[in-house]
């Protein structure tokens, strides 16, 4: 028997907008506490997501400057 692709379109947009939240608080750090305050802790606090879901998304504060820099050369999406 072949298996089912699980899609849900909730669950579609519950990450993105947890993505948004990560990058959102990531940009805001940025600018008030620099690279060096932007830790991975302090996004997940502030995006109010676990330490986990930042690193299980962007595997590391690179990667979350990665797609800072990505929307302000191509924007959003």
């Amino acid at each position: 028997m072949k298996k089912r692709p699980y899609k849900s379109l909730v669950r579609k947009r519950q990450a993105g907008d947890t993505r948004r939240r990560i990058v959102d608080a990531a940009r805001q750090l940025l600018r008030s506490a620099g690279y060096d305050g932007m830790t991975i802790e302090a996004i997940a606090q502030r995006a109010e997501v676990s330490a986990q879901s930042v690193y299980g998304i962007f595997r590391s504060k690179t990667g979350i400057l990665t797609e800072l820099l990505d929307q302000s050369t191509f924007g959003d999406e």
